[in-house]
Order: C-alpha cells, then structure tokens, then sequence
C-alpha cells in the first residue's frame, strides 16, 4: 500500500511545571532515527522549546505540513496535552494515525486506549523498535496483532498485544536524529561556577534501566520486560562515537549531561567514558545523576571524576529520616547521604540533591528531621527549593498501588492525589501551597540576578552589595516560613510565618527595581 509518507514525533507541551531547564527530546529522537533507517520520512517537534507552544500553534504546523502519522511523547504532566492534540487533530482529520507513546501511557495504557478513541495506537515500553514494526505492518496493510508492545482499538474492541522484550543490546540502536531536532543553542545551558561562564550543552543516554527499587519510581513490575526491568548499559566505543558526532554537529558545546539514572552503576566503565570524552575535546565539562551508596563505595576514586572534566553530581539523597528511607526501599541511610555529599565537596565537586521534603506516611518528626538534615548539610536555602518537592503519585510506582489499596487516593486513574496521613503534616503542606502561589514570582528574578551578580565578578567589579543580600534572602524565605509552620503546627500557637509572605513581596519589589536598572 505505502500509503504513509511523512512522520511527525511530538514531545508534547507541559504547561504547569516548576522546572526550568530543557534539553533536546532525545527519547523521540531515537525513535526518528530508527524509522529513518526504514526509510521513513520523520520531523521532530518539540512543543517546550522556547516558549512553551500553544494547542493551536501545534495543530496549525501538523495541518501544514500534510502527515499521515502524528507520535505523541506522554509523560504524566504533559497527558492533557496530549489528549487535546489527538482529539482536535481527528476532528479536522480522522485518518490521520495518531500513536502514543511514553511511561504515562504505558502504566496506564488500559485506561487511556479504553476512554480515548482519538489515539489509535499505544506503545508500551521502550518504543524504537515496536515503532518500527507497527509503521512498516501500516504501510503494508497487514495486521498488527502479532506486534508486541501494543495496546489499540479496532472495531470497537480492545486489544492488548504481548509485552515487547526489552532491547538488550543498546549498540544497534541508531543514536538520536539530532539534525531534525531544534538547534542546541535554543536549549538550557550550564553554568560553570568555576569558570563563572554559561556553557552550551548537550546530553547523552548511555545506559537504561536502574539498579533501585525506589516505592516512588515507576514500578518494575509494570514494566516487565520492557523499561526498567534491568540496567542495561551501551559500549564505550558505541558511546565515544555518538560523542563524536555531538561534536561535529555542535562544535561549540562544551558541557556534556549523562542522562543515566544510575551513570556510576559501574564505576569503570564511566571513568572509561569520561576519558574518551577527555580526550575528545579538552576542557569539556561534564556532570550526571549517581546514587549516595555509589559515592560512598567509591570514595577512594572520585578524585579522578573531577581530574576528567565532571564538575558537578546530583545525588538522590531525598530524605533526612531513615524511617523515610526505608518507606522509600531506598537502600541506603541518613549517615550513607552525609557522607556522600562531604566526599564530593572535599573533592571540590558541587552537589546537586534531589529530596523529597513531604511524603504521604512522614510524621511531623520526620519533617523536622529533614529540615534539620538540610540545615547541618548546607543545603537550607538550597535553590529551586527543596523544600518544595512533594511525592507525586506516578501511574506504576509502588507506593501508589499501595495507596489505592489503602483507599488513601482520590481523583481518577490520570490525576491521583492525596492528603497527608498525619493531620499535622497535612496542614504544613496546606501552607506551602500557599508560600508558593503568593512568591512565585521571586523566581522571574532570582536566577537573573545571579547571572548579573557573577557579570560583575568577571568584570573585576565589587558586587553590589544590596544584589548579593537580596538574592540569598529570596533563597532562604521559603525555608524560614516552613520552619515558623512546622513551628505553629506542633506549638499550636501563631508563630507569624505569614510576616516572611509580606518580606517575599518587599524583596520581590526591591529585586524588580534592581533587575530593571
């Protein structure tokens, strides 16, 4: 038949979200390569690059450009997005195959395909290779139910075809088609403390899976032979070239983000990696994502992550209380957390945390636990704040499943929340939300005025003194109004954390008139 001529990945819009940093969509990207080396014409749309696309920007460009087959990226805070774009898009044209794809739509691929009749397809797991099978069986004509991975509507009935297994050998997998992807410099950069500078940057996936067992995470079991069931890792060669071709392509990229959930997984094989990238281009920094066990067992070697270019590593510490922890099966301990973080900095190597501050089962004890641990670490005043994250009940994890067998969630099977067991906890939470609607707008500022404040060191000027006070107390009054909240909530009596809302908004206006000189 070869009816299908063009392609169209999206990775759809998020509208409501506290992150601020984005990077080329690489999951899509693959993808395209594989479909591309079928022979199949594939275009690459990133709705979050930029300013975030607007519902009707996006549908104008597919009507445009005359696709036979639009793929949508899920994730669970860009699945309302998703649902918009396929129904208006089958609205102005039913024939138009719409596929989704992502970890949202494979945890709840039932649900989604059995509601929603805009999506036609759903691929579950890792989609490159199902993908592939499921456009060349279209272009056909023959029928897709031997395709594994899939869930999808014919007829009216649903049918939901065999897990996928997962590719276990990630060196055939064609790297990302980057050239068909928004220019990098469209992208987040990093700042280097050391070199006070702003560094184009790129990122790389060069393992999959995980070697935890996080309650938060997406749950194993879900996924069963497909995305997490076990870490899998590319060569160092298949890794080097792919780094070779981000270089040809973007010369002026001097930083590298590993986009690994667990790149220290096996200690060698990343100093291997990060010796060929040394080699590659001196000077280039590089950071990633490690576990705090990871650092700790290999405290006698991390010297040699910073002799090789790494300049900084985020660490999932997400608890100062053990009793948190071992809720969260996170294999590790409060004393484990502490001593990865003095490791990196005694090796001159800035930590970024990932923490969870609020958690359904934590007790008042445990908020003030982590506060205090956030307080003894120096990361009170951390910024984003830490102090804002809150688990987040994701379609899969174990601790969802938990809840819903608890009878502890409400909402439905997209939107799943949740209220604090402890009643005390609960109302500290209330009253953040509340923090964060009314100083939400100190972030327009504070990451400006940092850069403006590192301008002046490099110019040799003295900071300016009033710049350097207002953006270290914009840091530090979240964590002041939670401390008098949590105060208020064991006291019982009115310690005033209101009074640091009203000196948000002064500082918000000083920093304003600052900003605009």
């Amino acid at each position: 038949m070869n009816y299908i001529k063009n392609i169209l990945l999206i990775n759809a819009p998020v509208y409501e979200t506290y992150a601020s940093a984005k990077y080329q969509p690489l999951g899509i990207g693959y993808i395209a390569a594989c479909l591309e080396q079928s022979g199949y014409n594939c275009d690459l749309y990133d709705a979050n690059c930029g300013v975030v696309k607007k519902i009707n920007e996006i549908i104008e460009y597919i009507m445009n450009n005359d696709y036979d087959v639009i793929g949508l990226s899920c994730m669970t805070d860009s699945f309302k997005s998703c649902v918009e774009i396929a129904t208006k898009i089958k609205e102005i044209n039913k024939n138009i195959i719409i596929i989704l794809g992502g970890h949202h739509a494979t945890a709840l691929h039932r649900e989604i395909i059995n509601e929603y009749e805009c999506f036609d397809y759903i691929i579950r797991g890792e989609g490159e290779k199902t993908f592939q099978k499921l456009i060349v069986s279209l272009n056909k004509g023959a029928g897709v139910n031997k395709i594994k991975g899939i869930s999808y509507r014919h007829t009216d009935k649903i049918f939901i075809n065999d897990d996928a297994d997962y590719i276990q050998e990630l060196d055939v997998i064609p790297f990302p088609l980057r050239k068909k992807m928004e220019n990098i410099s469209k992208y987040t950069t990093y700042f280097d403390a050391n070199s006070m500078k702003e560094k184009q940057t790129a990122t790389i996936i060069t393992s999959r899976g995980c070697i935890g067992k996080c309650t938060y995470c997406v749950d194993q079991d879900i996924y069963l032979k497909t995305i997490h069931k076990k870490w899998r890792c590319r060569s160092v060669e298949n890794v080097t070239d792919e780094l070779k071709t981000i270089f040809n392509l973007y010369p002026n990229v001097e930083h590298i983000i590993f986009f690994d959930a667990c790149f220290l997984a096996d200690f060698e094989r990343a100093i291997s990696i990060l010796t060929e990238l040394k080699r590659l281009k001196p000077g280039v920094t590089c950071s990633f994502t490690a576990r705090a066990d990871q650092i700790v067992r290999n405290k006698d070697n991390i010297f040699l992550l910073k002799q090789l270019g790494c300049t900084s590593i985020e660490i999932g510490i997400e608890s100062g209380s053990d009793d948190c922890l071992q809720r969260f099966c996170k294999n590790t301990s409060v004393e484990i957390n502490e001593q990865a973080i003095k490791i990196l900095r005694d090796n001159n190597l800035l930590v970024q945390v990932d923490f969870i501050m609020f958690e359904p089962y934590m007790t008042i004890k445990d908020l003030k636990l982590n506060m205090s641990f956030l307080k003894k670490n120096g990361l009170y005043g951390h910024y984003p704040p830490l102090i804002y994250n809150r688990i987040i009940l994701y379609p899969g994890s174990k601790i969802r499943k938990q809840m819903e067998q608890e009878n502890l969630t409400f909402g439905n099977y997209n939107n799943c929340q949740y209220e604090h067991l402890d009643k005390k906890v609960n109302n500290c939470w209330k009253k953040m939300l509340i923090y964060m609607k009314e100083c939400s707008k100190l972030n327009t500022y504070i990451v400006g005025l940092e850069l403006k404040k590192f301008e002046l060191i490099k110019k040799g000027s003295n900071i300016n003194n009033n710049i350097n006070s207002m953006v270290q107390l914009s840091k530090v009054l979240p964590y002041l109004y939670l401390e008098a909240v949590i105060s208020e909530e064991e006291s019982s009596i009115d310690q005033n954390s209101k009074k640091y809302i009203d000196l948000a908004n002064k500082v918000f206006e000083n920093m304003k008139e600052i900003y605009e000189i």
